[in-house]
């Protein structure tokens, strides 16, 4: 039997790009209705399944590139807003400045919250170690967060 290798890896990779992203048919009609009526005119929408429970989709609006996360109800959890590290507040930079100074800053994003009018997530990284750091306006650390195979709260 001869195997055709192109079209094998055609099969393979559409099948990885169908498990990471979801078709917009799948999304529940109430996470549809919320996401168009909060962000009115977002492009490039992409929807994933996080944990089986809360959808999440990556968009574009307004030039910028944005998350947003909700129930399977349709409950808004959270917005993120990419930003340029030159855009976060000077209290964040000092603050990671000084307790993350061995570490570079891979990504960072403004966060909004039911419960949380503004805060900044920033991703940094020192050799394999990675964390997620959320900190309020004045440079406050609310969270951290190790990443590894699965995320662990500190």
């Amino acid at each position: 039997m001869k195997v055709h290798y192109p079209i094998l890896l055609f099969f393979l990779v559409g099948g990885l790009n169908v498990s990471c992203a979801q078709s917009t048919k799948n999304v529940p009609q109430a996470v549809m209705h919320a996401f168009t009526d909060q962000f009115e005119g977002a492009s490039k929408v992409k929807w994933q399944l996080e944990d089986g429970k809360d959808w999440e989709a990556e968009f574009l609006q307004n030039g910028q590139e944005m998350s947003a996360t909700y129930s399977s109800e349709g409950q808004w959890q959270e917005t993120e807003t990419e930003v340029e590290v030159d855009e976060l507040p000077q209290t964040v930079r000092s603050t990671l400045h000084a307790q993350y100074e061995e570490f570079k800053i891979r990504e960072s994003a403004i966060v909004r919250r039911p419960e949380l009018q503004k805060a900044y997530e920033v991703e940094l990284k020192n050799g394999k170690e990675v964390f997620e750091v959320l900190l309020d306006e004045k440079g406050t650390v609310l969270s951290t967060s190790k990443e590894s195979s699965g995320k662990e709260k500190n």
